[in-house]
């Protein structure tokens, strides 16, 4: 699935993901710490702050 990452000017961890795909998915984001395991439905947006 598309997505962007990057750190905001305050620090935060932004992570930008599109489900351009016609099913609900489930994924992983690997943070620092340990994965953040997420659903998007079909054709949503997530943003993931932290």
């Amino acid at each position: 699935m598309p997505n962007v990452a990057f750190k905001a000017p305050n620090g935060d961890i932004v992570v930008i993901v599109l489900n351009n795909t016609g099913v609900q998915k489930t994924f992983n984001i690997n943070a620092e710490d340990e994965p953040i395991t997420t659903t998007l439905d079909a054709g949503a947006v997530g943003t993931y702050i932290w």
